[in-house]
Formats: C-alpha cells, sequence, structure tokens
C-alpha cells in the first residue's frame, strides 16, 4: 500500500487492485498514518518536475513562459522563488549597435561593451 500511495493511487484503485473494500483501505492507511495524494496534488508535482527538468535544461525564464503557453514571466519568477524551485541563471550582456552607410546602404555592427565584434543569430523561428 506504501508504494501505491507513492504512486499516486486514490483509495478507490488500492481497494479494487487488492479485492476489498474502500472503507478498509481508508482504515489501514489511517494505522499507517498516510494519506492518498489528490489529483491536485499529483498535477502540481508533475509541474514541478517538468520546471526544474526545463530548469536544467537551460531555459531562460521567458523561454520557459513561452515554452508552457503561459504569458505572464514574472508570475512564473515568482512562483519558483516561492516554491525554492530553481532558478535559471542567465547573463546579461549588453551590445552596442553600431550603423554605418556603406555606398547607398545602411549596414549594421555588434559589439559587447568590451569591443569585442559580436555576430547575432536568430535561433528557433
Amino acid at each position: 500500500m506504501r508504494t501505491a500511495i507513492k504512486v499516486g493511487c486514490s483509495i478507490r484503485e488500492i481497494a479494487f487492485e487488492l479485492d476489498c473494500r474502500g472503507s478498509q483501505i481508508a482504515k489501514a492507511l489511517d494505522n499507517l498514518k498516510l494519506k492518498p495524494k489528490t489529483k491536485a496534488q499529483l498535477k502540481l508535482e508533475k509541474y514541478r518536475k517538468q520546471l526544474k527538468a526545463m530548469v536544467q535544461a537551460g531555459y531562460s525564464i521567458k523561454g520557459m513562459t513561452k515554452a508552457l503557453g503561459k504569458k505572464d514571466y514574472e508570475g512564473l519568477a515568482f512562483y519558483l522563488r516561492k516554491y525554492d524551485l530553481p532558478i535559471p541563471k542567465t547573463n546579461k550582456l549588453t551590445i552596442e549597435e553600431v550603423i554605418y552607410t556603406s555606398g547607398n546602404y545602411y549596414k549594421r555592427r555588434y559589439f559587447d561593451m568590451e569591443g569585442n565584434e559580436v555576430e547575432l543569430r536568430r535561433v528557433n523561428e
């Protein structure tokens, strides 16, 4: 029964598997001081595991928000802090754009704050 509770089975499911009444399972769980998890608790655990996996995969907060189909990345950041979940580490990079003309065309070059030229590419469009 302990294994079934850890997996997330309900009292009804455990009773069906053991071929006995739900009241007997409820009494046995009370004696063992175990409580079955609700569907909401199981859903939250799954969501938190998904968030942890996304952080480990290297997603940023905004990337996680987009992948999950959410709108408010600040709300997601608050949720991560509130429940002590890992927060993605993002390094901020400041880039300066230099626009110059070459013949009849405008061209752009990008530099970091140390003066090194940086190439910008679009990813995952």
